[in-house]
């Protein structure tokens, strides 16, 4: 087996895992998928943030179900102590619905998205082109999510003093992931009045409102 392979100290490919992945999730088994996601990530196989793009998800070359993985994933573990922009989904064709479906009825609570629009002009007018293979969830509306899905204690937003981004050691490899600009620091700072560094629940509630989203003590 895969992990089997590994315990050896032989690596395991890109596509070993992605039918390992697969395998467990059509089982239903998702935990197991997520940790088999987890390893491959390890050992450097699956990078999933596209380095050319701030905040954007890049899965176009992944299998569905691993797609799903690498949403969870980022959501679980990389996404909470910034958020510097709406969040990009970009699919291949045969992985949109799966991610849909996951966003729309597999999270709870569900993740609002939309898909991206295109607009062209030209002699005869303009024009409007759906790209159901690019999925944005809004920054306010991922940032509630978080709130509503989370303990505080598990995503307080915090912004490191350091331009490099406090995560456990198997994220610090990939480059990819996104920094905090000064821009969003700045704006960090105006809503943490004590200079704490980090959003206390009053804090964040402040964040949330001037954000327009109203939510009481108990989400916060």
């Amino acid at each position: 087996t895969l992990r089997a392979t590994r315990a050896e100290g032989r690596r395991c490919d890109r596509a070993s895992y992605t039918q390992a992945i697969r395998a467990a999730g059509n089982s239903g088994q998702t935990d197991e998928a997520m940790s088999l996601y987890a390893l491959a990530i390890d050992d450097g196989i699956f990078c999933h943030w596209r380095s050319d793009e701030p905040f954007t998800l890049n899965l176009d070359r992944f299998a569905p179900q691993t797609a799903a993985c690498a949403v969870r994933y980022a959501l679980k573990y990389e996404i909470g102590n910034f958020l510097q922009c709406d969040l990009r989904i970009t699919t291949s064709q045969r992985s949109t619905h799966t991610i849909e479906r996951l966003l729309s009825d597999e999270l709870e609570p569900p993740l609002p998205f939309q898909h991206e629009i295109h607009t062209s002009f030209d002699e005869c007018g303009c024009a409007q082109l759906i790209d159901s293979s690019c999925l944005i969830v809004p920054i306010q509306a991922l940032f509630k999510w978080l709130a509503l899905s989370k303990p505080y204690e598990a995503y307080m937003i915090n912004i490191p003093l350091s331009m490099e981004l406090e995560q456990p050691p198997r994220f610090r490899e990939h480059p990819s992931m996104p920094r905090v600009s000064e821009e969003v620091r700045q704006a960090f700072a105006r809503f943490d009045r004590d200079s704490s560094g980090r959003l206390d629940p009053a804090e964040l509630k402040n964040a949330l409102s001037q954000l327009g989203m109203a939510v009481s003590d108990d989400e916060t």
